[in-house]
């Protein structure tokens, strides 16, 4: 079944209710953000995981997941909520029970036996319905109460937040509705052109949303609401972390607006004050998407902003960086920032500051990193022609876009693809930035090692051999750049049958990574798995295990069970068990 209809008809909180009508009788639920296909794809991964312990790529973790519901004995359901494009769900409909939300009514959503049904707008029956369960306590609130519906347009969302303002002022809806037609005059005086507004209803939401936001700003601590709601607006309606709202960044440029310092409680407490007015759902309980706001409502805050909105918008890029982990160890809140960042970049991709922002490359490499490598080099050849019209195809960041957009594409398995690309990259950062720029060196290193998996293995030594000198010279033996070549030259020198070489090589890194990165960093752990693994192959299989399981132990703890690294370890360490039982070769 596919709801559809316009944003703020309630389509979600329909699935929901239905869904905790059903919840006895499931044994597995998954609910998804479906407003991207990256974001399918992790969600099904991160289920495939819980269940079953699989910690591969996220695309074949889900391909997996869609394989395993066509055969469990279980009673599951499958939401897709917010759907933005069908062609996103191309492959990943699950075959069997789905509910779906979206504003689309595209013929494809009514493949393989779904049905659409249309939500709209309340009837007005439905809607004195609505009213007299909110006020069912304080039945003198519903005088005027037919003609509030009709102000409103009928809209679920605008009568939920002009419900919570009657309650909260103790107010009729009558007298709400002489406020509101005030507010509206004023609105249509600074806004005279509203018929332009690209949602024929936010006229409506606008107006009921500016008299709840105005309440909520007078609320303890007086202030803040209205700038974290600013904050929410540019954020994925579907849940934002509260991380964010309490960053340092945000923290102080609340502290900056309202002239005194503003802590991370200060600002929940606002938090909660924006939920009572109904204008955001703030649920502690769930950290990783703890406030959610509807799009009409996101709307209509940066329609207040106007030209504002580009500082807005880089003070969250800001803050999502900020709270952004080292290690993605805790997979639901990086998914969360990985939305959130495409829901901020649909928001600012006209404007200059996000191509030179780090925010958005952080974020399409985490999405390679997490094994969607495929979706990794979308993103980054979408950055690059974003970049390329903002700030031209000479400017530093269009050739990291193109860079990164050609290393995950060898990742996908492409090598003689990448290196064509990158030999087209390089030539291109030598001659704007010069040969010894720190970002070519990074490209040098890189196409090297993608001549090694295109078959290039006489060039691979010599080239990582010559990048070193220079990252040594430029850097300092102990940069990270430097440190990353020192592996992989050592890596290659085992490729190319030198195992010996390369355990000496790489004992000495990790001495060196351990001083420099310390002893859990995750490009320390990757050393110490492929120190294991060549030791192996210089003929020591008992150490390989013994080092191998140590190392596992240590990347479970320090990654999580299902970064991509742990499918490898345990892959060579039942490779080296069976090479010590005589069960396989070196």
């Amino acid at each position: 079944m596919v709801l559809s209809g316009p944003a703020g008809a309630g389509k979600t909180q329909l699935v929901a209710d239905h869904v905790r009508r059903l919840s006895g009788d499931l044994d597995l639920l998954v609910w998804v953000t479906a407003n991207s296909r990256e974001a399918v794809i992790a969600a099904y991964a991160s289920a495939y995981a819980d269940l079953t312990g699989f910690g591969g790529g996220a695309e074949l973790a889900a391909e997996r997941f869609l394989a395993w519901l066509a055969h469990a004995p279980q009673r599951w359901l499958v939401v897709l909520d917010d759907v933005r494009a069908p062609a996103d769900l191309n492959g990943l409909w699950p075959p069997g029970p789905v509910l779906a939300t979206t504003r689309r009514r595209d013929a494809a959503l009514r493949g393989a036996g779904r049905r659409i049904l249309d939500v709209g707008l309340f009837s007005a029956a439905e809607s004195a319905a609505y009213l007299a369960a909110k006020f069912a306590g304080t039945p003198r609130l519903l005088t005027g109460a037919d003609g509030l519906a009709e102000d409103l347009g009928r809209l679920p969302l605008a009568l939920a937040q002009a419900s919570a303002y009657i309650i909260d002022q103790d107010l009729t809806c009558a007298q709400y509705r002489a406020r509101l037609a005030d507010r509206r005059r004023r609105l249509d005086s600074l806004l005279p052109e509203r018929d332009a507004l690209p949602d024929e209803h936010l006229a409506t939401v606008a107006a009921a949303w500016s008299l709840s936001v105005e309440r909520a700003d007078r609320l303890e601590p007086a202030g803040l609401a209205r700038p974290l709601l600013t904050v929410a607006s540019v954020l994925d309606p579907n849940g934002a972390p509260e991380a964010v709202f309490t960053s340092p960044a945000v923290l102080e440029h609340l502290g900056e607006i309202v002239g005194r310092p503003v802590d991370a409680e200060q600002a929940r407490t606002a938090l909660r004050g924006l939920h009572r007015m109904n204008l955001v759902t703030h649920d502690p309980g769930t950290p990783h998407r703890a406030v959610r706001v509807h799009t009409l409502v996101q709307r209509a805050a940066r329609e207040e902003l106007g030209d504002r909105l580009p500082c807005w918008a880089k003070l969250v890029a800001d803050a999502l960086r900020q709270v952004w982990p080292p290690v993605e160890k805790d997979l639901p809140l990086v998914r969360a920032l990985r939305a959130n960042t495409a829901a901020l970049h649909r928001h600012t991709a006209d404007q200059r500051w996000t191509a030179e922002h780090e925010l958005l490359f952080h974020a399409g490499n985490s999405l390679g990193e997490s094994g969607q490598v495929a979706a990794a080099t979308r993103w980054f050849h979408r950055l690059h022609r974003l970049t390329r019209q903002l700030v031209g195809a000479d400017h530093p960041s269009t050739l990291t876009a193109r860079h990164n957009a050609a290393y995950w594409r060898g990742e996908t398995g492409d090598a003689a693809g990448a290196v064509r690309e990158l030999e087209r990259v390089l030539a291109d950062q030598e001659r704007v930035l010069g040969p010894h720029h720190p970002h070519a060196l990074t490209t040098r290193h890189n196409l090297a090692r993608w001549r090694g998996h295109a078959g290039e293995h006489a060039r691979t030594v010599p080239e990582l051999e010559a990048v070193l000198r220079e990252q040594v010279r430029v850097l300092g033996a102990r940069h990270p750049d430097t440190l990353t070549t020192r592996h992989d030259l050592a890596r290659w020198r085992g490729a190319t049958g030198d195992a010996a070489t390369a355990v000496t090589e790489l004992e000495r890194l990790l001495r060196d990574q351990i001083f420099a990165l310390g002893p859990w960093h995750p490009n320390t752990l990757t050393t110490r798995h492929n120190l294991a693994r060549w030791r192996g192959h210089a003929g020591d299989p008992a150490a390989a295990v013994t080092e191998l399981a140590r190392v596992l132990d240590d990347q479970v703890r320090v990654l999580g069970p299902w970064h991509p690294n742990i499918l490898i370890t345990c892959h060579n360490l039942v490779h080296w068990r069976m090479v010590l039982d005589g069960t396989a070769e070196p």
